[in-house]
């Protein structure tokens, strides 16, 4: 009993109160009153049909709004903004666009009629492929 009352009196322990201060039972009671007053004025309101199809249709607008805005944005810089002015890169930007009008050809090799269980094929193949990516104006994706 004695070991109960000395832990009653020791310094370091916290007794906390659950019982709300003055300050936090006006604030509950603002909060309360803020809330019966949006109840009885605008509930009734704003649960017309009317009232209902007009925020259904806002959030619609908005919405379509949205996806044809984030349909129109670029993302990434210009190479030509970040690079030297004496970079090899954009003599070959230049290029780019000169020839290909700013966008790249994809290459599709189509092989008929052969045994691609076969190692040859398949060698002749890889060399071929190795050979056009060593033109001068390939670009390869590693």
């Amino acid at each position: 009993a004695s070991e109960a009352a000395a832990s009653n009196t020791d310094p370091n322990i916290r007794h906390e109160s659950t019982v709300p201060t003055k300050e936090q039972h006006t604030r509950l009671g603002m909060f309360s009153r803020g809330l019966k007053l949006l109840q009885q004025q605008y509930a009734e309101m704003l649960l017309t049909p009317w009232v209902s199809a007009i925020v259904v249709l806002i959030f619609l607008g908005l919405t379509g709004a949205s996806i044809g805005i984030a349909n129109n944005i670029s993302t990434g810089l210009d190479e030509r903004d970040i690079l030297p002015d004496d970079s090899y890169v954009l003599r070959a930007l230049d290029v780019e666009d000169t020839y290909f009008r700013g966008r790249l050809i994809d290459m599709n090799m189509i092989v008929r009629n052969e045994d691609w269980n076969d190692p040859s094929v398949r060698t002749s193949v890889s060399d071929t492929l190795e050979a056009i990516a060593a033109k001068e104006y390939v670009a390869s994706i590693d």
